[in-house]
């Protein structure tokens, strides 16, 4: 144990550095400028033992993550214009029919929502590709912009499912993220907050993860500046203690719910739509953070 110890006292410095930065020192962003060969451990930190390995593979993850740049095809670090027309929509939930229509799945929900909005209206936007296609740990929808994008706007949605059921979603997200080569800041990520009234929404581009398993799992993949966008699907009574909480996330809504869960998709779907035309962060939050759906 000593040994193993020693070991790892020996290597640590060298896997948590990058750039000569440590990981205590908190980034500005999920690319903070580290060139691809910085995410390489040294050859000796195999000597350190299969603790020491273990250790190195995961230091290695987060430092891919909070370090790799976003590339241009000459490599040069910057964003490209494509890539900055390019937001991607993940909506958290579980995978299978039982979980159809639950709280938990109402990040589901909102995606879908968004797809049948923008596919539905006035022909702005267009299906590209296969429908749900199975890429990246996850199911992809991708839309395209039918007209010339203004100058903050987007041409290109990216809908996403990820498929790991909920406890597991930060691995997906970042696949995804890392096959567009997007910077968090043009993630949106949709889910269910149970602090919130049902028929609520809020948006807010910083926080934790509230006791949200999906989300610690997307925080724990290195993603700090994405925007979160929280539907409401209320508390169960307090009476109903730790295992009522569970049967009420993964139940579904009462029947006189229904409406405002309705409404409030319908408002996720409206908030979607105005960031992808470049309506900036800050003026889609004062929109819809104040809105709340009442029952009629």
């Amino acid at each position: 144990l000593e040994l193993s110890l020693a070991m790892l006292s020996a290597v640590s410095p060298t896997i948590f550095s990058c750039r000569g930065s440590t990981r205590s020192a908190v980034p500005q962003s999920r690319h903070v400028g580290c060139s691809r060969s910085s995410r390489m451990l040294p050859r000796n930190w195999i000597a350190a033992g299969v603790a020491g390995g273990l250790l190195g593979q995961f230091a290695q993850r987060r430092c891919a993550r909070m370090c790799q740049p976003s590339k241009t095809a000459n490599g040069s670090g910057t964003q490209s214009v494509a890539q900055s027309k390019v937001l991607a929509v993940v909506g958290l939930g579980n995978v299978g029919n039982q979980y159809v229509g639950t709280r938990h799945n109402i990040g589901f929900a909102a995606v879908d929502e968004v797809a049948s909005k923008l596919l539905d209206e006035s022909g702005s936007w267009a299906l590209e590709g296969p429908i749900w296609e199975a890429a990246h740990g996850g199911n992809l929808l991708r839309l395209k912009r039918q007209e010339s994008p203004t100058e903050s706007g987007f041409s290109e949605l990216i809908l996403f499912k990820p498929a790991s059921m909920m406890n597991g979603s930060g691995l997906p997200v970042s696949q995804l993220m890392d096959a567009l080569n997007l910077p968090e800041t043009h993630l949106v990520l949709i889910y269910d907050d149970l602090d919130l009234e049902v028929g609520r929404l809020r948006l807010r581009k910083s926080g934790s993860a509230g006791g949200q398993n999906g989300v610690r799992s997307v925080l724990a993949q290195g993603f700090k500046d994405f925007l979160r966008m929280r539907l409401g699907i209320s508390r169960p009574p307090k009476a109903a203690g730790c295992h009522g909480v569970v049967g009420h996330v993964l139940g579904r809504f009462r029947h006189e719910e229904l409406e405002q869960t309705t409404e409030a998709l319908q408002m996720a779907a409206a908030a979607i739509e105005d960031l992808a035309e470049g309506t900036s962060v800050d003026n889609v939050m004062n929109k819809f953070n104040r809105s709340l759906v009442t029952s009629g």
